[in-house]
C-alpha cells in the first residue's frame, strides 16, 4: 500500500507538467479516438444486424482501443521520463517509431499467456492479466529490457508480486469506468446529445489521463522498492 501512496503523491505532481508537454498529442489523440469510437458505436447501435453483432463496428472499435492504449503506454512514459531526468521534450514519432512493434509483441504475447491460463480456468486467466499488467512499461522503460537482461513477462510478473490485490482492485475500477464510458456513448451519442457527449468525453479523459501516469510512476516506484529491497537484503547478508 505505501508504493501506492507515494505513486498517488507523484501522480499527482506530475499530472500538469506531463499535460504541458504533451496537450497537443493528448488533445489530438483523445479527439481522433473519440470521433472513432463515436462513429463505430453509433453503427453497431443502428445498423445493428440480426445477429445482434455488427463485426465492422466491432473490430473498428478494437482497432480505435488499440491506438489509444499505444498512444498512452508510449507517451505518458516518454514525458514522465523526461521530467524525472530533467530533459527537453523530444519528438513522440521518434519514441514510438522505436517502441511501437516490440510493445505490441509483448502485449500480444502477455495476451496470449492470459488466454491460455484463462481456457484452464477463469481465476487463473484473471491472476496472469493482472500479473502481466505492466509489460507494456518495461518495454519502453527498462534499460535491461531493450539490452535482452531482462523478460518483459518475467519483469512485470516480479513488480506486481506483493500488489497483486490492489493493482487487481484498480483494474476492476478502470474496467468499470470504460464499460460505463461505452455505455454513455450509446445512450447519449455526439450526434443526438453533442453537449452530455462532450462532457462525458472531457470527464473520462481526464481519468484516463490520471491513471495512466499513476500506473507508470507506480511501476516506477515498484522497481525503486524492490531494488532498495535487493540492496538491503544484500547489506545483511554480507554482514
Amino acid at each position: 500500500m505505501k508504493d501506492f501512496i507515494r505513486a498517488f503523491h507523484q501522480a499527482n505532481r506530475l499530472f500538469g507538467p506531463v499535460f504541458k508537454r504533451s496537450w497537443g498529442w493528448l488533445v489530438g489523440s483523445t479527439v481522433s479516438c473519440e470521433l472513432m469510437y463515436q462513429y463505430f458505436t453509433y453503427l453497431n447501435v443502428h445498423y445493428r444486424p440480426p445477429s445482434g453483432v455488427n463485426f465492422p463496428a466491432a473490430i473498428g472499435q478494437i482497432f480505435t482501443s488499440l491506438i489509444e492504449f499505444l498512444a498512452l503506454n508510449m507517451l505518458i512514459p516518454q514525458r514522465v521520463m523526461e521530467l524525472d531526468r530533467n530533459e527537453p521534450s523530444r519528438s513522440f514519432l521518434e519514441f514510438a517509431r522505436v517502441y511501437a512493434v516490440p510493445l505490441m509483441a509483448e502485449s500480444l504475447r502477455a495476451l496470449a499467456m492470459t488466454i491460455l491460463w484463462t481456457l484452464v480456468f477463469i481465476l487463473p486467466g484473471a491472476y496472469k492479466y493482472v500479473r502481466y499488467f505492466l509489460v507494456g512499461y518495461v518495454v519502453v522503460s527498462d534499460p535491461d529490457y531493450k539490452n535482452g537482461k531482462v523478460d518483459a513477462l518475467e519483469e512485470s510478473n516480479r513488480l506486481v508480486k506483493g500488489i497483486t490485490l490492489q493493482l487487481f482492485m484498480l483494474i476492476a475500477i478502470l474496467g468499470f469506468l470504460e464499460g460505463w464510458q461505452s455505455a454513455l456513448r450509446e445512450r447519449f451519442s455526439l450526434v443526438e446529445a453533442p453537449l452530455i457527449a462532450i462532457i462525458t468525453t472531457v470527464v473520462f479523459f481526464v481519468l484516463n489521463y490520471y491513471a495512466n501516469i499513476f500506473l507508470f510512476v507506480l511501476y516506477q516506484t515498484r522497481k525503486i522498492t524492490l531494488r532498495a529491497s535487493a540492496v538491503n537484503a544484500g547489506v545483511e547478508e554480507g554482514a
